[in-house]
C-alpha cells in the first residue's frame, strides 16, 4: 500500500491550546490513521486527546493484524488506564485502519470521515453522535446549524466507555478526508476547499479549532510507502514499527 497524507490543522478561539490531534501508526499489515478532538469543556481535554492519538498508534505500530473486534477491546481496556487520569475528560475519535484486505472506520463523537471527488467536493459517509441528529438522520449542512450539534451523544468520555461505530469502507478508500468538526461544520465548501490547499480560513471573534487529514492509497504488496507533505506537523504523532 502507498499513502500520500496531509494534515492541516489551526488552533480557534474557544480554548488557550489547539486540541485537535492527528496521528499514523505502521505496521507490515496494515496503516492506522486516527484524529481526535477535545472538547472545550474542561482543561485537561486537550491532553486526553493527544494522548489518545499516541496511545493508538503505538498500540498498532507493535500490533498484529486487527480487526474492528481487536480495536474494540483495545479500546475498553484503554479506557479503563486513562479513566482514573482524566476523571472529567472527554474527546471525539475517528480511527481508519487499512490493510491489504481492506478499510474499515471506527468513531465515536463529531469527527467526520468523507470521500473527496475529482472536482475537491466531499461526500461524508460517517454522521455525527449529536443530539442534533440523534432522533432521525438529517443533512450533514443542517446538523452544522444546529445548536444541539455541540451535544453529544458518544465520544471516548472517562465517566463511561461507549464502543465505537463501526463502518466498512467499501471500494472508496482512495481518496480520504477525515476532519474535525471545526471543518465540516463551521466552514462553507469553499472554504473548506481554500482552507485545504492554504492552511488558512478567515478570521472570526468565535471559532473552534479545525483540522483535516487527507489520504490518497494505492494498493501495493506491502504498506513500505508513507508520504506526509511537508508544512503540516502540529499535532501530529508518527510511529512505524521498525
Amino acid at each position: 500500500m502507498r499513502a500520500n497524507l496531509e494534515w492541516r490543522t489551526l488552533k480557534g478561539t474557544r480554548t488557550s491550546d489547539n486540541r485537535d490531534f492527528a496521528g499514523i501508526g505502521i505496521n507490515a499489515h496494515g496503516l492506522l490513521m486516527i484524529i481526535t478532538d477535545g472538547s472545550t469543556a474542561g482543561e485537561s481535554n486537550g491532553d486526553l486527546a493527544r494522548v489518545l492519538v499516541k496511545e493508538m498508534v503505538d498500540w498498532f505500530a507493535a500490533a498484529s493484524p486487527v480487526s474492528a473486534e481487536v480495536l474494540c477491546d483495545f479500546l475498553r481496556d484503554l479506557h479503563s488506564d486513562l479513566a482514573p487520569r482524566f476523571p472529567r475528560g472527554s474527546a471525539s475519535y475517528l480511527v481508519v485502519i487499512c490493510g491489504v484486505e481492506g478499510c474499515f472506520a471506527a468513531y465515536a463523537g463529531d469527527c467526520l470521515l468523507g470521500i473527496r471527488g475529482a472536482d475537491g467536493s466531499v461526500s461524508w459517509i460517517t454522521a455525527p453522535h449529536t443530539l442534533a441528529n440523534a432522533v432521525k438522520d438529517l443533512p450533514h449542512a443542517e446538523i452544522a446549524k444546529s445548536k444541539a450539534r455541540h451535544l453529544l451523544t458518544s465520544s471516548f468520555r472517562s465517566r463511561e466507555f461507549i464502543a465505537p461505530t463501526i463502518e466498512k469502507i467499501e471500494g472508496t478508500a482512495a481518496h480520504l478526508i477525515m476532519a474535525t468538526d471545526g471543518f465540516w461544520a463551521e466552514l462553507s465548501p469553499d472554504q473548506q476547499t481554500t482552507f485545504l490547499h492554504t492552511g488558512s480560513r478567515t478570521a472570526s471573534a468565535e471559532q473552534d479549532d479545525c483540522s483535516a487529514l487527507l489520504i490518497s492509497l494505492a494498493q501495493t504488496e506491502n504498506v513500505d510507502e508513507i508520504h506526509l507533505k511537508e508544512g503540516g506537523s502540529d499535532g501530529l504523532y508518527i510511529r512505524r514499527l521498525d
